[in-house]
């Protein structure tokens, strides 16, 4: 009886350590997922296009789905300071560190680039290009 009080005690006691154990970088990795998945949309959406208004309407998507993330970033950025050089991220976050930089060189791609400056000149674009501007300035 002893025994399985103390075995029962053991299993109780690891599992409230396991329960009580919090990943340090919680909050950074659901922010990298959620911005992940707005830099994915609005590929997407940018690839989708078909028109300057098409294009208009993803840019002033993403500059309304960047406002609330880049405020998040700003919080995060005082909280990981070392994050600010992802070359050697920790391995909690490095899948989606890794998937944050491939979304970042995909938006930056020739063929994304090109469908946006294909309509650069557009008055629906020049708009969405400031809403953009104004979501980055605030970061």
């Amino acid at each position: 009886m002893t025994k399985k009080a103390i075995a029962l005690s053991m299993i109780l006691f690891v599992a409230m350590l396991a329960c009580g154990k919090t990943d340090k970088y919680a909050d950074l990795k659901k922010w990298l997922v959620n911005m992940c998945e707005a830099m994915e949309t609005n590929i997407n959406n940018i690839e989708k296009a078909e028109n300057a208004r098409d294009i208009a309407a993803a840019m002033i998507k993403n500059a309304e789905s960047l406002k609330p993330l880049l405020a998040k970033r700003r919080e995060l950025d005082k909280r990981f300071p070392e994050m600010t050089n992802l070359k050697n991220p920790p391995g909690e976050i490095e899948k989606e560190i890794k998937r944050y930089q491939e979304l970042n060189n995909k938006s930056q791609s020739p063929e994304i680039m090109g469908k946006i400056l294909k309509y650069y000149a557009d008055p629906e674009v020049i708009k969405a290009k400031k809403a953009i501007a104004e979501a980055l300035n605030d970061f």
